[in-house]
């Protein structure tokens, strides 16, 4: 699939797609689009964690159906066991013996209940994502949840946000509310410690490869999730899913997670230096189209699509 030019064949075509589809037009949108501030609700499809990009579509906000119908609507679907597991779309078909099915998020989060019973709430992004599930009993969230979670939280239940960092990352922390303010329309506090934070709520963690003590007991509440991004020491580990797993002396990495027990998501900064922070989140902001993926990470060389593939 192409992202659409800016023709009047193609405004054409759009509006007869209106006309026949009744209740929704599906629009592919830039990668800047995704920013859903606007209330809409947005389905993203995309492969290996969001390596691959297969398209965007805008809903209207008064749309009212399940995620399994929207899917119908920009794609021929085959659906399994009463319609809740999504067999195969977009040419890739759920594949056991290699470990490799649909797998689908809202604002980030691993959604259990079945595509063909969650009606998304306006505001909401909807990601459906082809991958291995092997070897790993939970999910890492996705990046296309930022900020919307934040904003919408999940089936219209919203979260308060606190920044966690630790002392001397502190400028970085009040930076990082003061750009959230822009879309929350409310600073979050900035807290230096997880003893400072309330359990329930929406996360925003920076830490560098000094001050590892945050993110390691973070990780404690999920230990045998899948990771994208690790610290060991004064280095950044890079999960690849076939072994051998990458090693930053510089960099940053970004990733989500959300912790279902504690009602917590949480957007996790893991650099090796306050610069290396400052860039990554720089670089999450300014290029939207790193929100496709399930985690990234920056170093000299450039972006890193997480987790590493091959």
């Amino acid at each position: 699939m192409e992202y659409v030019g800016k023709t009047g064949i193609i405004l054409f075509i759009a509006l007869a797609a209106f006309v026949a589809l009744g209740f929704v037009v599906p629009i592919f949108l830039s990668p800047t689009g995704i920013r859903n501030i606007s209330g809409n609700i947005t389905l993203v499809a995309s492969e290996d964690f969001g390596h691959r990009l297969i398209g965007v579509w805008d809903f209207g906000s008064d749309v009212d159906a399940p995620v399994m119908e929207m899917l119908r609507n920009v794609t021929e679907v085959e659906a399994k066991y009463g319609g809740l597991f999504l067999h195969s779309a977009f040419d890739l078909t759920s594949d056991v013996k290699g470990q490799r099915d649909w797998l689908y998020y809202v604002n980030g989060v691993y959604m259990r209940e079945g595509l063909a019973s969650y009606r998304p709430e306006p505001g909401e992004v909807v990601h459906v994502d082809y991958h291995y599930w092997g070897g790993y009993p939970s999910s890492p969230g996705f990046l296309s949840g930022y900020p919307e979670i934040l904003l919408y939280g999940v089936g219209g239940r919203e979260r308060n946000v606190t920044v966690i960092c630790p002392r001397e990352l502190d400028d970085i922390g009040r930076w990082m509310a003061s750009d959230l303010d822009q879309w929350l329309g409310y600073r979050p506090m900035v807290v230096h410690g997880l003893e400072e934070t309330p359990l329930r709520g929406n996360l925003i963690v920076l830490t560098t490869t000094d001050s590892a003590g945050i993110f390691n007991r973070i990780r404690e509440w999920r230990p045998s999730g899948l990771w994208p991004v690790l610290i060991d020491g004064d280095d950044l580990i890079l999960t690849r899913l076939t072994g051998n797993d990458l090693r930053l002396d510089e960099g940053c990495g970004i990733q989500c997670m959300d912790f279902a027990d504690r009602s917590s998501w949480a957007l996790i900064v893991l650099a090796t230096d306050k610069d290396w922070i400052r860039r990554g989140v720089s670089a999450m902001n300014r290029d939207a189209s790193l929100r496709y993926a399930c985690a990234f990470a920056l170093d000299g060389s450039g972006v890193i699509l997480l987790p590493v593939i091959s």
